[in-house]
């Protein structure tokens, strides 16, 4: 093949401005490549069917002069269209009380939770910066919480996060304050998880602490121990629902009988504290 015939072949891709040879075509997939690979790495994995910016991110543009001489009539405004009042949320008290009333009623567990009368928890006039869940209570009794020893001890390690009592709000997964057999539990705790979802958001906490293995499983949504749980920040389980970070550590029944867990359930309490509960 003559140079010429050469040079004319090589012409498809070279003629005229517009065109770019195999080397441009190359590098701007080279360039691409590693623009999506950093969007990647951004979190970036869905790009707009549409082009162009938002109508909130164009440019407004002047509208054009009238030609002199002519004059416009003004169309009549349109009427704004009235929206549907919004519906307001309950107040925490109100959407607690509600809730509890529906609880004292329920028998799903049946004669076990039968007529538990499980009294809401108290809610002060302080902004909620905490939220204990435990597993159950022991005993029956107005404003226990997990059981005799259990409260003596929660007590103090709200007081070692420099909360006040009014700050902090506890409950448990299981509302039947009563011993319940040890085979009930876990099937009592998934009744109760819709009670507790709609606790946690009339409540509206920042962060929870999960204390005991059932607590956890029911809050994270899965099963594990406490020894693989604890000492990291987990998401609740309607994290996309409502965006709770939870840490889970012993709970206080298991720290009586087993007391050299308290340093590491002292680490636990300084992360949350270090978080989210610093001045």
């Amino acid at each position: 093949m003559s140079s010429e015939k050469k040079r004319t072949g090589q012409g498809h891709l070279s003629q005229g401005t517009d065109c770019c040879s195999w080397q441009d075509l190359a590098g701007l997939a080279a360039e691409l490549r590693t623009m999506l690979k950093f969007h990647r790495q951004l979190g970036i994995s869905v790009y707009p069917q549409q082009e162009g910016l938002p109508p909130a991110l164009r440019l407004r543009t002047a509208a054009p002069p009238k030609p002199a001489g002519v004059s416009r009539r003004r169309s009549p405004a349109p009427r704004p269209q009235q929206s549907p009042p919004a519906v307001q949320p309950l107040p925490a008290k109100d959407a607690l009380v509600a809730l509890y009333q529906q609880i004292d009623g329920c028998t799903s567990c049946g004669p076990a939770g039968a007529g538990c009368q499980a009294s809401a928890p108290l809610v002060g006039e302080k902004r909620i910066r905490l939220m204990i869940i435990g597993d159950y209570c022991t005993i029956q009794e107005q404003d226990r919480l997990f059981g005799r020893a259990e409260d003596q001890m929660l007590v103090k390690m709200i007081g070692a996060l420099g909360l006040d009592r009014d700050e902090v709000y506890v409950t448990n997964c299981i509302k039947c304050p009563q011993p319940l057999d040890r085979k009930q539990l876990s099937q009592c705790a998934g009744r109760c998880t819709t009670f507790l979802a709609r606790e946690i958001a009339a409540v509206k906490p920042r962060v929870i602490c999960a204390m005991g293995d059932l607590s956890a499983g029911v809050v994270l949504g899965r099963a594990g121990s406490v020894v693989r749980l604890r000492g990291v920040f987990h998401r609740y389980r309607y994290y996309e629902e409502y965006p709770v970070e939870v840490m889970v550590t012993y709970h206080p029944r298991f720290l009586l009988a087993h007391g050299e867990m308290k340093r590491a359930t002292w680490k636990d309490l300084q992360q949350l504290q270090q978080r989210f509960l610093g001045s």
